[in-house]
C-alpha cells in the first residue's frame, strides 16, 4: 500500500505548533525584556498560524456558535494580554526554574495548541450533526441540490433567465442605439420584462451626473435583469450565506454566482463591441431572415461562461462533506 504523503496545511499546523512551544520557552528561559518580547512574538505567530490552518474548520464552528464566540474573543482580548505581562512572566521565573518549570511550561504550550486542533476538527462535526440542525442541514443540502445540481446546461441557463436577459439587452440596445429599426412590440416585450427586474449600471459604458446616468454616445450601458433572474441571483444568495451551509459549499455557490455576474457583462461587452464593427448587427437584431440578426447572440454564448462545470462542483462538495460527516 503507497504511503500517504502529509498535507502542505497539515506540516505547516506542525510548524507553527513548534514555533509556539519554542515561544513558552523563549519566554520562560530569557533573562531580558527583549527575549521576552521575541518570544511572544513567536507564540503570536504560532497561534495565528495554527488558527489559519484549522480556518476551514474553525469558521463551521464560530458560525453555529456566535455568543460562545464572542464570549471566547472577550476572554482573549482582556484576559489574555494581561497574563502575558513583562512583569508576570519575569516574577514567575524568578519563582519557579529549573528543567521541571521548563518542562512543564512546554507542556502547557504543546496542550493549548492541540486544544486549538481538536476543537477545529472534533466539535465542528459534533455541532454539524446534532439533532434538529442537522435535518435543517440535510434539507438546505437538498434545497441545493433540486435548484442547481440536478440540471444540465441549458437548464442552468433558463433558471437564471440568460435567454430573456440576452433578448432584452440586445432588443434595448437597438431601441436605444438605432431608435427607427425598433418596433413597437419589441418596445412593449423590453418594458413588461422591466417590471420588478433590476437594472445594472456598467460604469466604463455611462456618464453619470449624480443621480442622473446617461449612456455614452454609442454604447449601451444598463443590463436589465428580468424579475425571474433577480429572483434566481438572490435565492443563490441565501443559499451560501446561510449558517448552514459547508464552507465548501459556500465557496463552490459563490463561484456560480461570479460566473453568472461575469457572463452578464460579457453580454454587455459583447454588445458594444458588435455595436462598434458593424451597426448593422444590433439593427437587424433578432429581425430575422436580416443580414447579421443573430450576430451579436452567437457571438455572446461563444464567449458564454459555462454554467455546467460550476454546477458540478457545488455537487462534488456536498457530496464530500455528506461522505465524511455520515449522514
Amino acid at each position: 500500500m503507497a504511503a500517504e504523503s502529509m498535507s502542505l496545511r497539515d506540516m505547516l499546523f506542525w510548524f507553527f505548533i513548534t514555533l509556539f512551544g519554542t515561544g513558552t520557552y523563549v519566554i520562560y528561559g530569557s533573562q531580558t525584556s527583549t527575549g521576552e518580547v521575541f518570544g511572544i512574538a513567536m507564540m503570536v505567530i504560532g497561534l495565528v498560524g495554527i488558527c489559519s490552518c484549522a480556518w476551514t474548520h474553525l469558521t463551521q464552528y464560530l458560525n453555529s456558535r456566535p455568543r460562545l464566540t464572542a464570549v471566547f474573543l472577550v476572554f482573549s482580548l482582556c484576559i489574555l494580554p494581561a497574563l502575558a505581562t513583562p512583569s508576570l512572566i519575569m516574577h514567575l521565573h524568578q519563582q519557579y526554574h529549573g528543567w521541571s518549570s521548563y518542562a512543564v511550561v512546554g507542556l502547557m504550550g504543546a496542550v493549548l495548541s492541540c486544544a486549538c486542533w481538536w476543537i477545529a476538527g472534533v466539535i465542528p462535526k459534533s455541532v454539524g450533526l446534532s439533532g434538529a440542525q442537522s435535518s435543517e442541514r440535510v434539507t438546505l443540502l437538498n434545497s441545493i441540490n433540486d435548484f442547481i445540481s440536478k440540471k444540465d446546461e441549458l437548464e442552468l441557463r433558463d433558471t437564471f433567465d440568460f435567454p430573456s436577459v440576452v433578448r432584452d439587452a440586445i432588443l434595448a440596445a437597438k431601441i436605444q442605439l438605432t431608435t427607427a429599426a425598433a418596433t413597437q412590440a419589441e418596445r412593449d416585450m423590453v418594458a413588461r420584462d422591466m417590471v420588478d427586474g433590476q437594472n445594472v449600471v456598467y460604469v466604463r459604458y455611462v456618464h453619470m451626473d449624480g443621480n442622473n446616468i446617461t449612456p455614452l454616445q454609442g454604447k449601451s450601458g444598463i443590463l436589465h435583469l428580468t424579475p425571474k433572474a433577480v429572483k434566481a441571483k438572490k435565492q443563490l444568495a441565501i443559499f451560501y450565506s446561510s449558517a448552514l451551509t459547508p464552507i465548501d459549499v459556500s465557496d463552490a455557490l459563490k463561484d456560480l454566482e461570479r460566473a453568472v455576474v461575469d457572463n452578464q457583462e460579457i453580454l454587455m461587452d459583447t454588445i458594444n463591441e458588435s455595436y462598434a464593427a458593424n451597426p448593422l448587427t444590433i439593427s437587424n437584431a433578432l429581425s430575422c431572415p436580416k443580414k447579421d440578426c443573430m450576430t451579436v447572440n452567437n457571438l455572446f454564448y461563444s464567449r458564454f461562461i459555462q454554467l455546467q462545470p460550476k454546477a458540478t462542483a457545488i455537487t462534488s462538495a456536498m457530496r464530500k462533506y455528506i461522505e465524511s460527516h455520515q449522514f
